[in-house]
């Protein structure tokens, strides 16, 4: 093998599987949840070049929603749509609707899988 393909195969990133499980994906919603609300002005300043400028504070709302609800989960199919329902009763817009219809139907399709398995970077 040539050298050129010894180098692009080291550029390569390997990954590793590991089940998913419902703590995992508590800690995953927690962790999503503190590195947008570390973004939030960045946010709403994008938002604020062609909209109303509210996009960091509707997201962090949203998710916040999402990362509680998500901690009274136990099986994967009720706590998506339980995140789902959540954030569009309890608060309002476009990002609540369609993060809201993302776990809803995240939560139908979860049930067709006995369990989930997700790539890491090695």
């Amino acid at each position: 093998m040539d050298d050129s393909r010894e180098v692009k195969r080291s550029r390569i990133k390997t990954y590793s599987k590991m089940k998913l499980t419902i703590d995992n994906f508590k800690s995953m919603m927690n962790l999503s949840l503190a590195n947008v609300k570390a973004r939030e002005e960045e946010f709403s300043k994008l938002d604020a070049i062609a909209g109303d400028g509210d996009h960091g504070t509707a997201i962090v709302t949203a998710l916040t929603i999402i990362a509680g609800d998500a901690q009274q989960g136990t099986e994967f199919p009720a706590m998506l749509n339980d995140m789902g329902m959540g954030v569009m009763m309890k608060t309002s817009g476009s990002t609540s609707t369609l993060l809201g219809a993302l776990f809803i139907w995240a939560g139908r399709a979860s049930r067709l899988f006995s369990s989930f398995e997700i790539s890491t970077r090695a």
